[in-house]
């Protein structure tokens, strides 16, 4: 899966799996290179909150290129930006946008 770009959960989840599967390694064994607990690897390979910021420590340590992964790292990271600012507040902003849209054009 060498030279391939990896822009999603499922495509980084796969690339995972291979490259433990290349290593003759688990998912508890990649942990434990790392120092972290194993239930880390599932979450970042399932891409639960708790795991995103081991999302490019598992790249690293399996050998991966980051450039590979840009796209998947920025949806990453877009999705870590909502998770801050709220969901609440980008609905509020949308109907906000609906209540001022009254059928005149704004300029």
């Amino acid at each position: 899966m060498s030279n391939r770009k990896i822009r999603n959960l499922a495509e980084f989840k796969r690339w995972v799996k291979i490259r433990l599967v290349e290593e003759e390694i688990s998912q508890r064994e990649l942990a434990k290179r790392m120092g972290i607990p194993h239930a880390r690897i599932s979450e970042a390979t399932h891409g639960k909150k708790t795991g995103y910021k081991y999302i490019v420590p598992v790249i690293e340590h399996l050998g991966g290129d980051l450039n590979d992964f840009k796209g998947f790292l920025k949806m990453i990271d877009e999705e870590r930006t909502l998770a801050r600012t709220g969901v609440s507040h980008l609905y509020d902003t949308i109907s906000a946008e609906e209540d001022d849209d009254d059928g005149d054009e704004v300029e």
